[in-house]
């Protein structure tokens, strides 16, 4: 397959732009800088052509002057001329109307969208289905990543002790003493409320649900006790974790963009047609030497720092 020279030169240029960038390892300097408007540049270009094409364009421009004439639309384009007098000193007062109106309905869709979109649903995935666990993975299971019901159970209080941890009003020490009857009386109460109806079958599977939901209730009245401090130590463990493992997951897909960069200037993403009419080693050798040789430059003709 022959490639058209657009595609080859399109080559060349990523692989150039991947050295630019890498360049700032060395300081930052005007190759980078090149890069960096570069990319600045095409991103907000296409970003405008993707605005008027998928947005003005069909929902204002054609309801205006399309075939049927649709006055209603008027007011959204008086509004995006109010805000272009935001570069006016003198009459950028005017831009706060159409501000105040996107915020305003901006944040009123929010908050029913992620109300509904993600609030609800987080919390409902927070109450997991305890004897649909057990009846089909157990305590325990090593074949589907862990589930089951300790899983279960753990993720309530672990959520539990993370939320209390954020508990920072001082408790008073009359309060303090209701904690640990209030949580054996709710231990007591759901354990045995689930164990009568349960939906599991086998004695045991019955047992180990009831004492799991009822350590999940019990769990948050310890907030009114002299044992906060452990929740909440093990509320900051569990967020520890989380957050670590969070980094862990950026810093691999960081290095899986690095090999793919990798990848790309070494020609193993291509196929050997591709590579023979690309030359992309030549391409990244040649790259570097130009880019070496302006850093240099660059280098010489800075002032030097005392």
């Amino acid at each position: 397959m022959e490639m058209e020279f657009i595609q080859i030169v399109g080559t060349w240029v990523s692989i150039f732009m991947t050295i630019a960038v890498l360049s700032f390892l060395f300081d930052d300097n005007p190759i980078y800088k090149f890069a960096e408007h570069v990319f600045m540049g095409i991103s907000i270009g296409y970003g405008v052509v993707e605005t008027y094409w998928n947005l003005f364009k069909p929902n204002l421009f054609d309801k205006l002057l399309g075939d049927t004439f649709q006055p209603l639309y008027l007011v959204p384009l008086v509004l995006a001329i109010l805000l272009m007098f935001k570069i006016s000193r003198k009459h950028a007062w005017l831009a706060r109307i159409p501000i105040a109106i996107l915020v305003s309905a901006y944040a009123a869709v929010k908050i029913t969208g992620e109300t509904s979109g993600k609030l609800i649903r987080q919390v409902g995935a927070s109450f997991p289905d305890v004897s649909n666990s057990w009846n089909t993975h157990g305590l325990w299971s090593w074949s589907a990543d862990g589930a089951g019901v300790f899983s279960d159970a753990f993720l309530v209080i672990a959520l539990s002790a993370c939320l209390i941890h954020f508990y920072f009003s001082e408790i008073t020490p009359r309060a303090q003493r209701l904690g640990v009857p209030l949580g054996s009386i709710a231990f007591v109460g759901v354990t045995a409320l689930v164990l009568m109806m349960s939906p599991v079958e086998d004695t045991l599977g019955r047992v180990i649900t009831s004492v799991a939901l009822g350590l999940c209730v019990a769990a948050p009245f310890l907030t009114l006790s002299p044992y906060k401090h452990l929740l909440t130590r093990f509320g900051v463990m569990v967020l520890m974790v989380s957050f670590g493992a969070s980094f862990g997951f950026t810093v691999m897909g960081r290095i899986s963009l690095a090999i793919g960069r990798g990848q790309e200037l070494m020609g193993l993403n291509k196929s050997v047609e591709e590579v023979a009419q690309t030359h992309p080693q030549i391409a990244t050798t040649i790259c570097i030497l130009v880019v070496s040789a302006c850093l240099y430059y660059w280098h010489r003709q800075s002032p030097e720092e005392e």
